[in-house]
């Protein structure tokens, strides 16, 4: 991988897969989720309407959904989040730029 013309990384390209984060998108006030899902524990990253939910334990998905119930939300899609190859060039370029 080349970041302004330096190289960052190379190998072989091996899919990712899953990260154990969760993806969740929405239709509504992502504020108002937002604000549940950290009242309840969960890390969250908000990219717009996408949301990346950081937790341990197996309720996660039922405190997704509850605080989505609570915050008036509709849930679009939710399921594991999967790293790309865009999400490994930004994490190559980023350790890069970091020394």
């Amino acid at each position: 991988m080349l970041d302004a013309g330096r190289l960052v990384r190379s190998g072989p390209l091996v899919p990712t897969g899953a990260t154990g984060s969760i993806a969740v998108e929405i239709v509504g006030d992502p504020a108002a989720f937002v604000a549940r899902l950290s009242a309840s524990g969960l890390a969250v990253e908000q990219e717009g309407v996408r949301l990346v939910v950081t937790a341990d334990g197996d309720d996660a998905f039922d405190r997704i959904r509850d605080a989505a119930a609570g915050a008036g939300v509709g849930i679009v899609r939710l399921g594991r989040a999967v790293a790309t190859l865009e999400d490994e060039f930004l994490h190559s370029a980023r350790g890069e730029h970091a020394r």
